[in-house]
């Protein structure tokens, strides 16, 4: 597990009104699609103060295991296997007709671009696995995932089905790029793939296509719009809860 914390940044800890003040010159980072279920409350994984931690650079943490890394490892296989095969993975879905030239874009390497694939998106931003291009113009964002259950993307009905989480960071992708069409390409690995990655192979079995409008998140990006005014806008996190004792002990026992 990694941590980064930097004390530096803290001006105080206020425990009546459970927030932290931080460092009026620190730097606030973006609001990722990643992020964006978790500033609003909808990440059950992460909390509203863990995310404002992070996006002020006081506190972060990364755990990586073998079902992250295995995605890592996986995504431009996936990647090249769409490229090779979107006339049976997605062209259905696009609506592309018999002669169309389809192609896609890999991804600006992060180390160029500063990890950063939006820069001209305010307090918005975040990294996209690439773009389907039709006929020379984009007209899709590419969103590459893996899962070891293939149900978690199908609905009650057994349809093809994308989880709120990823819709909602990929439409906020597709909304800053100015398309309205998202291709999820999604391997489905066992057990035994995500121990040796190298062994998954891509076929019509094991890897699929969903095709999906842009969701409306107009709302939701006003509303972490204004999470973030009055929070970290104002230098201080949002209140903690009983779930982010763990940090603020953390930081309580390593303030310098």
């Amino acid at each position: 597990m990694a941590i980064r914390f930097r004390p530096e940044l803290i001006e105080r800890i206020d425990y009546n009104e459970r927030r932290i003040y931080f460092r009026k010159d620190a730097w606030i980072r973006r609001i990722t699609g990643s992020r964006l279920a978790t500033v609003l409350g909808e990440n059950r994984f992460e909390t509203p103060f863990s995310a404002a931690l992070g996006m002020a650079g006081i506190y972060s943490k990364y755990e990586p295991n073998k079902y992250t890394e295995a995605g890592e490892a996986l995504e431009p296989v996936i990647r090249n296997h769409a490229r090779a095969n979107h006339a049976g993975l997605f062209s259905e879905g696009l609506g592309l007709s018999e002669g169309d030239e389809v192609f896609i874009e890999e991804p600006e390497p992060k180390e160029l671009c500063g990890y950063e694939h939006f820069p001209k998106g305010g307090i918005f931003g975040g990294m996209v696995d690439g773009y389907v291009h039709v006929n020379g113009r984009k007209a899709a964002v590419l969103e590459i995932k893996t899962a070891g259950d293939r149900a978690r993307w199908e609905d009650a009905d057994g349809n093809p089905s994308v989880p709120d989480n990823y819709l909602m960071q990929a439409s906020l992708y597709a909304e800053l790029a100015g398309l309205d069409k998202i291709v999820f390409v999604v391997g489905i690995l066992g057990e035994r793939h995500y121990d040796d990655p190298k062994s998954w192979v891509p076929s019509a079995e094991n890897c699929f296509a969903i095709v999906v409008p842009k969701a409306d998140i107009s709302g939701h990006m006003a509303r972490a719009g204004e999470w973030r005014e009055s929070t970290l806008g104002r230098g201080f996190t949002p209140q903690w809860t009983d779930d982010d004792l763990e940090i603020v002990r953390y930081i309580e026992s390593n303030l310098s």
